[in-house]
């Protein structure tokens, strides 16, 4: 059986080749540490939304005005790890993981808190708590000097006020999400 030109591989062939491998892993290596160093600032964002003189509520609007467009870029991920797949001998192992693990949240839900479609930025009318009724954080804040005096639980002097109840809502909302997605941040950050 005789060897086709094809099917040989010379010394020129095999440099070529692996020359274009090396060419492609550092293009990938680039994109990988330019996503890490956005991560990075939104790790550092992130932290920072349960400080500062904010209500609850526009916390909430905030976290997901920063974890939205992580959504919007799963496609990019995907590929992003499909592309350190192609090169990888293990040393991209962990970095894949968390592209995946970010590229799987999805923070948009028609009927959820937040009520945006792919690429809208959420808004106070568009993020929505629900407690004792659905209301947009537009609305829960417009009407926060009424409620702040209602009792959540009519006739029971103990009983939280309404906004109490959303407030205390809000935060736990926005306090697991945070803890999930510096999670997140930090497994890429550290791959």
């Amino acid at each position: 059986m005789a060897i086709t030109k094809t099917q040989t591989i010379t010394g020129f062939h095999l440099r070529k080749r692996i020359s274009s491998l090396t060419k492609f892993s550092d293009q990938v290596s680039v994109e990988l540490e330019k996503i890490k160093e956005v991560v990075r600032r939104d790790e550092t964002r992130l932290s920072l939304i349960t400080a500062g003189g904010h209500t609850h509520l526009y916390r909430l609007v905030n976290f997901y005005q920063l974890v939205s467009p992580w959504c919007d870029r799963s496609v990019e991920l995907y590929h992003l790890e499909r592309a350190l797949a192609n090169i990888d001998y293990g040393q991209y192992n962990k970095a894949r993981q968390a592209l995946v693990a970010i590229a799987a949240q999805e923070e948009r839900d028609p009927y959820g808190v937040n009520r945006t479609v792919p690429m809208q930025v959420p808004t106070s009318a568009t993020t929505f708590v629900s407690s004792p009724w659905t209301k947009s954080v537009e609305w829960w804040e417009q009407n926060r000097k009424r409620l702040v005096r209602e009792p959540y639980v009519i006739g029971d002097s103990c009983s939280p006020t309404v906004m109490e109840v959303v407030d205390a809502k809000a935060k736990r909302i926005v306090q697991e999400g945070k803890e999930r997605w510096t999670s997140l941040f930090h497994a890429l950050v550290n791959s």
